[in-house]
């Protein structure tokens, strides 16, 4: 990787660990005061609003991230492109608030949830409005990484300050959305610096309309995917289970965004790449990515997967003692969604401006999840919908890997598979046995996670793993030129 890549990557992934490590600390604290119905509560709101806030967006944010980041260079066409797509970003949410408010109105079954998707739908506005997405295209993350750190810890401390009983459930509400809709306040000044960005009439819709309806129908396709889960168990089960997958969905979340937020910062550069056509480019970068995924996220989902129990018990409490079933389930649909939706999808298709396919893809995927959590969340509950999560990626994986590979084929495939998956292998036969020893809940638990990951880096470093020892150089280098400053000063 180039070396403002590796700084890029750094900084994002700084963010997306803040993003998610803070809401996972705090998450212990609310499952035992909120419930599982009143958190139920909050993560159906968060689905229902979810679907409008896709609307309101209309997948802007890859196809800004991709337009904008080629004329960057350029200050007036970048403000005449990020004004025309922000301006159509505005519209639609306009109509998105339209719609949401008419649905509210219209089914009588969501009075119960009407405060909190009301709240939640703030987040919406303020994030149509922020544009950070031109951040991200101008490859900036330095500012959004600092902010976003600073606003997670004052939520931090909002949580434990507003949220003392289950009355306070909208409490936890405000809080959770508190750091996007502040930062993209914030940005509404600091993106100055980069170009003038304006509502105008001249939205260039001739231009833009085509590949925002594609990824608008490729996103309302994955977000129906993701979300469906979830609205279907409180529809069909009740909020109990929603509260139960939730707490599954949350657990695994922090790891899935912080593998996932490498694509923001590749996609900038491989949108370049394309754009020039330069396959070789592409190619480089591709690999390392393809394995960074199996160096790094394949271990994450092994070692979640052989510890499931503990993990819910740190989390939830022995109330949600049910959600490690999901967790398991969604650790394999983690893995095979890396490689389906994340690698072939946005990584491959998405900077080729292949979305047509990504978006057949996600239309096909969606449908027959929801097909098959028809049949079987009424019987299997929270596990069912994991069950079907598992198989909808896999269906994806299918069909993005033939087109995935007429753009580009990896090299050194087997070399980059073969000691990660060892590796994984050996996490969780190291993790049975020290479950078997019946040690103390916290000793065994360290000695688990400690153990696996000197493990893994061992056989990483035994078998030369390119991405494992990239990281080692890396942080070695850091380190170096840290302790030579601090004698320097000293």
């Amino acid at each position: 990787m180039a070396k403002s890549i590796t700084k890029n990557v750094f900084f994002n992934l700084v963010k997306t660990a803040t993003n998610a490590i803070v809401p996972l600390i705090i998450f212990p604290y609310v499952t035992r005061t909120l419930s599982p119905e009143y958190l139920g509560k909050i993560d159906f709101g968060n689905a229902f609003v979810g679907y409008f806030g896709l609307l309101a967006t209309l997948g802007v944010e890859v196809y800004a991230i991709r337009e904008c980041s080629a004329v960057r260079n350029d200050r007036e066409e970048l403000g005449k492109v990020a004004s025309q797509i922000f301006s159509i970003n505005v519209c639609t949410m306009l109509a998105a608030y339209v719609l949401m408010f008419l649905t509210l109105f219209i089914f009588s079954g969501l009075a119960p949830y009407i405060s909190v998707i009301l709240l939640l739908s703030l987040n919406v506005f303020f994030t149509v409005c922020g544009t950070t997405w031109l951040n991200t295209a101008m490859e900036d993350f330095g500012f959004i990484t600092v902010a976003t750190c600073v606003l997670q810890l004052i939520s931090l401390a909002a949580v434990f300050m507003f949220v003392r009983e289950p009355s306070d459930y909208l409490n936890r509400a405000a809080i959770s959305i508190m750091p996007t809709t502040v930062l993209c306040i914030i940005n509404l000044f600091y993106r100055r610096r980069f170009c003038k960005v304006r509502f105008t009439r001249d939205m260039g819709l001739k231009k833009h309309f085509v590949s925002i309806y594609m990824l608008f129908g490729m996103l309302v396709s994955q977000t129906i995917f993701n979300n469906a889960d979830i609205i279907m168990l409180g529809l069909i089960k009740n909020e109990y289970e929603v509260g139960i997958y939730g707490t599954a969905v949350k657990c695994f979340g922090m790891v899935s965004q912080l593998i996932g937020s490498i694509l923001w910062v590749v996609l900038p550069r491989l949108s370049i790449l394309c754009s020039d056509k330069n396959t070789d480019g592409m190619k480089e970068i591709l690999g390392k990515v393809f394995s960074f995924l199996m160096t790094l996220g394949l271990p994450c989902a092994a070692g979640m997967f052989a510890i499931a129990d503990e993990v819910i018990l740190i989390v939830g409490g022995k109330d949600y003692a049910e959600a490690a079933t999901p967790l398991r389930i969604l650790c394999l649909s983690f893995i095979i969604s890396q490689f389906g939706m994340g690698f072939c999808g946005n990584f491959t298709l998405l900077p080729a401006k292949k979305e047509k396919r990504f978006m057949v893809a996600c239309v096909l995927t969606a449908a027959a999840n929801i097909a098959a959590n028809a049949f079987i969340i009424p019987k299997f509950g929270a596990a069912g919908a994991a069950a079907t999560t598992a198989a909808g990626n896999l269906l994806a994986l299918l069909i993005l890997l033939p087109a995935a590979l007429r753009v580009v084929r990896i090299d050194k495939i087997v070399r980059r598979t073969a000691g990660p998956v060892a590796g994984c292998i050996l996490i969780v036969l190291f993790c049975r046995a020290v479950m078997k020893l019946g040690l103390p809940f916290a000793a065994g638990t360290s000695i688990s996670i400690v153990g696996s990951v000197v493990l893994y880096g061992i056989l990483m470093a035994v078998t030369k793993n390119e991405t494992f020892i990239y990281i080692l150089g890396f942080l070695g280098r850091k380190l170096k030129k840290t302790a030579i400053n601090a004698y320097k000063k000293g």
